[in-house]
């Protein structure tokens, strides 16, 4: 009876540890993806706007995030991740074309989707119920 114990309780404490270092890579990537987008959506909100800049900051970020969503895909909804991934292709056409409002657009559609990931991947009783 012991060992069924000590078993269960291990595995308790594994599934807490590997809970909380998922949230914790989640919460940082999703933290630096929000404050790259929040440079872009500054840099085309000015009047002026250096096309080159902008989608070198974009190709950056999209390779970022291409990087990160591999790990993200272990543990989080893959139809989430593709939202984001439609939201950057559609940003860096819309840079591609100058089409800057819709480019701010897509940052802020983004941001959203984002901050809906946060909140489905938190530990939260909504969540587990």
């Amino acid at each position: 009876m012991h060992k069924e114990i000590i078993i269960s309780v291990i595995i308790v404490i594994c599934i807490f540890t590997l809970n909380y270092l998922t949230q914790k890579y989640t919460k940082d990537s999703l933290d630096t993806f929000s404050a790259n987008c929040d440079e872009i959506r500054e840099e085309l909100l000015k009047n002026e706007h250096e096309k080159e800049q902008l989608m070198q900051k974009t190709n950056e970020i999209i390779e970022n995030w291409n990087n990160r969503s591999d790990t993200l895909a272990f543990y989080i909804e893959h139809n989430e991740l593709d939202k984001v991934d439609t939201y950057l292709s559609t940003l860096k056409g819309n840079i591609e074309t100058e089409e800057y409002t819709r480019a701010v657009e897509n940052i802020d559609l983004c941001k959203v989707s984002l901050e809906r990931l946060d909140e489905k991947s938190a530990f939260l009783l909504k969540n587990i119920f």
